[in-house]
Parts: structure tokens; C-alpha cells; sequence
């Protein structure tokens, strides 16, 4: 690792046990050229290492030192393709050819560039950045103005560097507003600064590792971007406060939180997207219904539940239904018929009601009677039979005098009540509709988390062993079960969200790696979309989550020993190149080994797991513990293994470290020896 720094260049490079040690080369550099300041950057190419600095660019190569010195002065370098590219005030920008520094035709303008940014575009051209003029391409002889998108910003932001990216688009970073990163037509993708999370708006380096994230340097120390993100998330700078179901509307995505109806608005030039509040409702919402036309003669219209009541949602703006804001019609669930499209059923706090949606005017009808308990979910079977989950007495099923016809007032209707006598866990109960099955999973944080299906055959309710076997929180539920992706069930009991899908045998196969990233924590109501994309609230933020981006095989990574110690303070091996099998005195009695795993989703959900040769018959459990110690290992030659599982599921190579503890004096063949001679 070769480092430049202020007054000094030079190399890290281990010692006899691997730590790494710094060793300076300026006793190599000749003594009229020892008068530099900050080495500006440091390059290790196939003709050398370049250190360059603001009076002289340094080549160490063979044991070498060869100094080129500008005409008055070097501005800050390139590398690109190898090539070695800076500006000076007297001839424009530069490239280093063997020893010698040639002038390119056609960059005059460049000459008072002091931080060029110089990147490669295509086969024939290079992308010159500047700090406040924007962009060129460079072909070799002329300089061609390149518009993009960035410019407005970049005339304040001041560009610093760049670099490019995997995938081809271009991440800029700048020294008063943080970084941004455009595709290769110059269109902005995104901009990014200390309200989006950065550390600071001062980056002084950028550099892409090999999960395709982004790593910055900064006045305030380093941060990381994962860039492309499958998770985009939105914090309360975007306008987010709570969010607790989704819908799409009219292209539109609606959100349902604690102080009424958000939508997002999308990103626009110079813009990103912001989650915007909807007039005219402001107490908590609870759900949405779309009620679809079906003589499809109208367009569909989106219904909301909120503790003021009933609400439809029309050009960005909530028009009550019925809102009777003393607490008489607070509404908490809604369900569209499917046996009557224009029905659509209103689960109140305290009962259950029904509307009809006919020539797009709203028909009032009614309450169900006798039911007074506070409905909270709803899903109705393709016999027209409605559920009806509670927030702390069970569930309800309501079967009619005759089954509901459209345009025919609602039947009356018989209500069966099941709880945990019947099969269910204790208290509430959330349904949801799973295919062609009704689900009924706690509503809320449980004792037992009980995951069960109706059998009308049996009249029965049917204990599912897998999704009630699923890890759960006693104090912190989560929403349950929901439909997922492509026939999937997506399950969260406040201990992360699992990915369900049919086995072909009746059973399920369960991926608890996709959602990992958001830990084993309870998350909001999952909304899926076509293309799985996934959006819900978690923690205080707002998440879009791209499945299929997330479900793409990672790069493989490596996991590190990084230090062996015996006893207290005796470093036998310090994480640099891997010595030969050390030979340790039989008077060793405690070794202790760390390790780690350059992966940086969720580095804290990183687990390993050891084996030792000679010792351990098999691989250890997995844990997050990054150390293991051992204590009163006999005599005789180790392997210690270890590797490494990231938040995503996948597993390290692994890395080993060999050791020989030697026996006691009295074990040795010598000793033996002696001790026939003494028989």
C-alpha cells in the first residue's frame, strides 16, 4: 500500500509477523527535490509508482527515484488507461510519456484548471471536468462542450473529482454540496449532500468497491453510498411522517399514516422525489380500497378509512364520504365485495358498515347490527362469506340470509365468533386473503404467534406449523402475513420479514435473506407491485424496495484473519501477508484469533463461523462474535479456519492460519531418548 501524505511519501508493508509498518522513501528522493508540500495523489501503475505533488511528480520503480519537474508549477493529476494526465499554466493539459511531459493539442483552456477532472468516456475520448465551467470531451484535438444536466449545480458546487462507476454512469464529488452522480448522457441521476445523510458537503475523494458501493471522503470523515441501492429509502427531510398501508392510484402511490394521506411525488430535474400531504384529511388513516366501475364506464375511485370516517381521494385532495368528526363513523378498515363490486364494506372502531359506489355517487347502508366490536382487517371468500378480524376479541364471520347480489341491497347476516377456544392465539386477530385461502395471523404482539387457515370442508380452523413457527416478538408484532411477488406470502411477526413460497408438496420454502437488510424488526404493511418492487414504512423511515435488484447474486468476498495473539500482549501475526506455520513453545496457553469480513450492507449482522484442525470435529454454530479464544491446546500442528455469512446469506471464501505448538522438553524424541537409556 503505497501512501502519500504532507511532506512525506513512502509505503506500508508488514514486518516479520504481518503487522503493517510505514517505511518512507524520502531519503530516496535527491536532496533538490526534497522541498515539497501535500502529495496530491499516488498512483501505482506498470512503469512505477507516481507520487505527485504540486512541484514535482516522483516515479519510484526498480529501487529508483526519478523526479519530472513542471515549468512553474504541476495542477492535480489524472490517471486514466495507466496514462498519467495534469494540467499546467503554460501548455494546457499534459500526459506523462516515459519521463517526459507531452502538451495535447487543442487545451489551452485548460491551463488555469488547477482540480481537472479527467475521466475516460468512450474508446476514442475523455470527459474533462472543471470546477465551475462544466463538462468537455476531448478527442484528441479538440475540445467539445459536453451540456449535461449538472451544469446549473455544479456552477456553486464545485467540482473535485470523479470517477466511473460499474455500470458506466459518473459519480462527481464537490467541495460544497456534496456529490451527484449522472448517467453517461449527461442526464442527472441523483444529487446527494448532508441532508441526505452524507457526513459533509466538503468530498474529497470518491472510490467504488467491489459490492458496487460508493465510498466517500470528506472534511468529516468517511461514508458509504450503496449505489445502485435495491432499497431507496425516504427520510422526514423527504416529507415522510409515518406510514402504515400503501396503495397506487391513478399512477399515483398513496400513503395512509398517523396525520392523514400522503402521496409521493416524483423526482424532476433538479428535484427529488418528495412525499407530499394530501388537503382535507388530517387525522389517522387506516386504509384504501379502490372500487372499480363495473360496467366500466367510469374511472376507478380510491377510497380511504381514517378516524374521522369515510374519505375518496380526488385530483390530490381527500372529499368526505361521511365525516363525522365527533367520533361516530371512525373507520379503520375497508374491503371491496368481490361478489358485489359496488359494495364496499367499512370496518369501524366500533362496528362494521357497508357503502355502495353506484353512477359514482356514495349509498349510505348502514350498520351491521349487533356488532359492536372494533374491526380492523376484512377479506371476503369467493361465496360472498366476509371475515372480520378484531383488535383484541378474535374474529367474526358473517354469512348471509342470501348471497349478495349486485344492485340488490345487503342481506342480512349471521355473525359466528372464534377465538383462541377455536384454534386461534389469544386476543386480536389480523385476515388476509393468500391466493385462495383466508389467513388469520395475531394482530399485534402475541404469546403464541398462531398462523392458521379456514378448511370449509372441516368448518375448521387449520394450524399452519411453518408460518406460526416462524421467529416472533412477544412485545412487538408486525403485519403478519401479506401477498407477496409472483404468488409469494411475505411474513413479519417483529422479527424481520420472511419470503414464503409454495413448495410443490404442500409446504413452503422460506428466504429470510432478502429483507435482512432491514434486520429482524418489525416493519409497516408491505405494498408489492408489478415488477416486485416493494414499498412500507420502517423504522422512521420510508422504503422503496426493489426485490428483484435485491434478490441479484453479490460479488464474492473474502473474510481476513486479522491478528493472533498469545497471551496478553505477544502479537504473533498483525493481518498483513500470511507467515509460515509459526512453531510455538509447548509454554503457549492461550491463543486468541480476530477476524473480518469486508461487507458492508449491514456489517453489524455479519456472522462467522471457525473451525480448528486437531481440535474441533466440525464447523461452529454462526455468531457475531469476530474473536475466539483458546486455551490448553496440547502439542501438535493446527489449521485454524474461518469464513464469513454477510446479511444477505452469502458466505465467504474462507481463510486459514496454520500454527505448530511444540511439545514440552520431557515430550520430545530426545527425551525419550534419555529415558530408554536410563531403562
Amino acid at each position: 500500500i503505497y501512501v502519500g501524505a504532507a511532506l512525506d511519501f513512502g509505503y506500508l508493508a508488514p514486518d516479520a509477523t504481518g503487522l503493517l509498518q510505514y517505511v518512507s522513501l524520502g531519503d530516496k528522493v535527491p536532496e533538490d527535490a526534497r522541498g515539497f508540500n501535500d502529495v496530491w495523489r499516488t498512483f501505482a501503475t506498470k512503469t512505477g509508482v507516481l507520487f505527485q505533488t504540486e512541484q514535482s511528480v516522483f516515479r519510484w520503480a526498480g529501487g529508483v527515484m526519478t523526479v519530472i519537474r513542471p515549468t512553474s508549477r504541476f495542477n492535480r493529476a489524472s490517471l486514466v488507461d495507466g496514462q498519467l494526465y495534469l494540467t499546467m499554466p503554460e501548455s494546457g493539459l499534459n500526459v506523462l510519456d516515459g519521463d517526459r511531459l507531452r502538451p495535447l493539442p487543442g487545451t489551452s483552456d485548460l491551463a488555469a484548471e488547477v482540480y481537472p477532472v479527467v475521466l475516460r468516456y468512450d474508446e476514442r475520448r475523455l470527459l474533462i471536468g472543471r470546477r465551475f465551467a462544466g463538462f468537455s470531451l476531448y478527442d484528441g484535438a479538440t475540445l467539445t462542450p459536453f451540456p449535461t444536466e449538472l451544469d446549473d449545480y455544479l456552477k456553486t458546487a464545485s467540482l473535485y473529482r470523479g470517477i466511473v462507476l460499474p455500470d458506466g454512469s459518473i459519480a462527481l464529488s464537490t467541495t460544497n454540496a456534496g456529490m451527484a452522480i449522472m448517467d453517461r448522457d449527461g442526464r442527472r441521476v441523483m444529487t446527494l449532500d448532508r441532508g441526505q445523510g452524507l457526513p459533509a458537503n466538503a468530498i474529497y475523494y470518491l472510490m467504488a468497491d467491489r459490492e458496487g458501493a460508493i465510498w466517500t471522503a470528506g472534511e468529516r470523515g468517511i461514508g458509504r453510498i450503496e449505489f445502485p441501492s435495491p432499497a431507496t429509502v425516504f427520510s422526514e427531510a423527504d416529507g415522510h411522517a409515518g406510514a402504515w398501508v400503501q396503495g397506487r392510484y391513478q399512477g399515483r402511490l398513496y400513503i395512509a399514516r398517523q396525520s392523514g394521506v400522503a402521496y409521493l411525488e416524483p423526482a424532476a430535474a433538479g428535484r427529488p422525489a418528495q412525499i407530499m400531504p394530501v388537503p382535507g384529511i388530517g387525522q389517522q388513516s387506516w386504509a384504501f380500497a379502490e372500487m372499480i366501475d363495473p360496467r366500466g364506464t367510469r374511472p376507478p375511485a380510491l377510497a380511504v378509512a381514517s378516524t374521522d370516517g369515510l374519505f375518496e381521494i380526488k385530483d390530490r385532495s381527500a372529499v368526505p364520504i361521511r365525516a363525522a368528526r365527533d367520533g361516530t363513523f371512525r373507520a379503520a378498515a375497508l374491503e371491496p365485495s368481490r361478489v358485489d363490486p359496488t359494495r364496499l364494506w367499512v370496518g369501524l372502531f366500533d362496528g362494521l358498515a357497508s357503502y355502495r359506489w353506484v353512477g359514482g355517487r356514495w349509498i349510505d347502508e348502514g350498520r351491521v347490527p349487533d356488532l359492536p366490536e372494533q374491526v380492523r382487517s376484512l377479506t371476503e371468500d369467493d361465496d360472498g362469506v366476509l371475515w372480520a378480524g378484531t383488535q383484541a376479541s378474535g374474529v367474526l364471520r358473517l354469512t348471509f340470509v342470501t348471497r349478495p347480489v349486485q344492485g340488490v341491497p345487503r342481506p342480512p347476516a349471521t355473525i359466528e365468533r372464534y377465538g383462541e377456544k377455536d384454534g386461534l392465539g389469544e386476543g386480536g386477530v389480523g385476515v388476509s386473503r393468500l391466493g385462495d385461502a383466508v389467513y388469520f395471523a395475531p394482530w399485534g404482539p402475541n404469546r403464541v404467534n398462531v398462523i392458521a387457515r379456514w378448511d370449509p370442508a372441516r368448518r375448521a380452523f387449520v394450524n399452519d406449523e411453518l408460518l406460526s413457527g416462524l421467529p416472533h416478538d412477544r412485545l412487538r408484532g408486525s403485519f403478519g402475513v401479506a401477498p407477496g411477488a409472483n404468488g409469494s406470502v411475505l411474513a413479519n411477526a417483529g422479527k424481520g420479514t420472511r419470503v414464503l413460497t409454495r413448495d410443490g408438496k404442500g409446504g413452503w420454502t422460506v428466504d429470510d435473506t432478502l429483507f435482512s437488510r432491514f434486520g429482524s424488526t418489525p416493519t409497516g404493511f408491505v405494498f408489492v407491485e408489478p415488477g416486485d418492487v416493494a414499498w412500507f414504512g420502517w423504522k422512521a423511515e420510508f422504503v422503496r424496495f426493489d426485490m428483484k435488484r435485491a434478490a441479484a447474486e453479490m460479488p464474492k468476498f473474502a473474510v481476513l484473519v486479522r491478528r493472533v495473539s498469545a497471551g496478553q500482549d505477544r502479537v504473533l501475526y498483525g493481518g498483513g501477508a500470511v507467515p509460515e506455520s509459526p512453531r510455538l513453545a509447548a509454554s503457549t496457553d492461550a491463543l486468541r484469533f480476530e477476524y473480518a469480513a469486508p461487507t458492508f450492507i449491514d456489517e453489524t449482522a455479519t456472522q462467522y463461523q471457525t473451525q480448528l484442525d486437531g481440535l474441533d470435529a466440525d464447523w461452529t454454530n454462526w455468531t457475531p462474535e469476530a474473536r475466539r479464544d483458546f486455551t490448553n491446546l496440547s502439542f501438535g500442528d493446527y489449521r485454524f479456519h474461518v469464513r464469513a455469512r454477510s446479511v444477505t446469506g452469502a458466505i465467504s471464501e474462507e481463510a486459514a492460519y496454520a500454527f505448530t505448538i511444540l511439545p514440552p522438553w520431557y515430550r520430545t524424541w530426545w527425551a525419550y531418548a534419555g529415558y530408554g537409556l536410563l531403562t
